[in-house]
């Protein structure tokens, strides 16, 4: 399955990047996430384990980042 979101953002291009590449502080940034944890990294792509609250439930889930600068 591959899922795709969107927002939109009074930011730089820079900052907004810098923001979502560092996924290891979002649950520093989005309270709803719990943890995140990089399984492997090599090159332009990261694999991570995430877990985020959806309503009282725990869900995690594993998921693919590949880095792709503007």
């Amino acid at each position: 399955m591959m899922t795709h979101q969107s927002i939109t953002v009074q930011a730089t291009l820079q900052t907004a990047y810098a923001l979502a590449q560092d996924v290891s502080n979002w649950p520093q940034l989005l309270s709803h996430y719990a943890w995140v944890r990089v399984l492997d990294e090599r090159d332009d792509e990261r694999t991570l384990i995430m877990a985020a609250w959806r309503s009282w439930v725990l869900v995690r889930w594993t998921a693919v980042q590949r880095l792709l600068p503007a």
